[in-house]
Parts: C-alpha cells; sequence; structure tokens
C-alpha cells in the first residue's frame, strides 16, 4: 500500500513536468511574434478510491501548481468527476475560482471517466491557433487502459 501510494505521489510530480514541459516556451528571436493562446483542462478522478491512493490530496496540490505555472495568455478550466460530474469550471485565465472549488471536492461515489472526457472536450473553444491539453488525475482504476487510449485518441486530434 506504502509503495502504491509512492508510486502515485512520483507519478503526480511527473504528470506536472510533462505539463510543463508540453506548454511550448519558444524563445522567438523577433520581438514581434505572438504568444500562441492555450487552453487547459484538468480532468480530476474523484472516486472513492482516491482516498486510499491519495490521503494527503496531491492531486489536487499538483493541480494547483500546475494551473499557477501556466503562461499569462493561457486559460484553465476543471472537470472533476466520480460517477456523475462533481464540479465544473469553465475556461478562464483567473485561477482563483479553480483554486477555491478544489478545496470543495470530496472523493466519493464510483469512476465515469467517459463521462468526464466527454464534458472536458466541450469545455475547449471552437477558435483556431490555440494549445489544447487534458491532463488526467487518477489513481488508475479499472477505467485507466480506457482511458489512456482515449487521451491518446484526443492527444493525436488536437496536436497532430
Amino acid at each position: 500500500m506504502i509503495m502504491r501510494r509512492k508510486y502515485f505521489r512520483s507519478g503526480l510530480f511527473i504528470l506536472l513536468f510533462c505539463l510543463i514541459g508540453s506548454i511550448k516556451a519558444e524563445a522567438f528571436p523577433d520581438e514581434a511574434a505572438a504568444a500562441e493562446k492555450g487552453e487547459v483542462v484538468f480532468l480530476l478522478d474523484t472516486s472513492i478510491s482516491m482516498n486510499t491512493q491519495d490521503k494527503d490530496r496531491a492531486a489536487l496540490e499538483a493541480i494547483r501548481r500546475a494551473m499557477y505555472s501556466l503562461p499569462s495568455d493561457y486559460q484553465a478550466g476543471l472537470v472533476a468527476y466520480n460517477t456523475e460530474i462533481q464540479a465544473m469550471i469553465p475556461l478562464s485565465n483567473r485561477m482563483e475560482a479553480l483554486d477555491r472549488q478544489l478545496d470543495l471536492i470530496p472523493y466519493t461515489g464510483y469512476t465515469n471517466a467517459g463521462e468526464g472526457r466527454r464534458q472536458a472536450v466541450g469545455l475547449f473553444s471552437d477558435g483556431d491557433g490555440v494549445e489544447r491539453g487534458i491532463f488526467l488525475l487518477t489513481d488508475g482504476g479499472n477505467e485507466l487502459v480506457l482511458v489512456l487510449g482515449l487521451f491518446v485518441c484526443l492527444f493525436v486530434c488536437l496536436f497532430v
């Protein structure tokens, strides 16, 4: 159990570094070059199994650190799911509302990752020239293989 929690916490920090690394921070030689806008949705598993795997709520802290590390021209949103959608914060560059909502999220219910994914994709704007990403935080219950497959498809559709 302790070993699994250690891997979970390590996974959260790897996620954080992947998030920061995936956001392009290119140095443009021309000062007039415009930075790209971005949209990030944090998709948080709030099922009851997270009480065991994330007793100290490190997943919530990882979201906080990641959202405050985003460039100023990025917007962030949140979808927290278990059996149903528990919280949904639309995309915004005002992180305070998202930060406040994190403290109110309990870990209860079962897992409905498909609905969480559907709602997360629905938060994105329709505009062109916007980098988009969904960052999943889960303890990797039985749905992990399904969710990873869906996110690979989503990644390919959005970034390739």
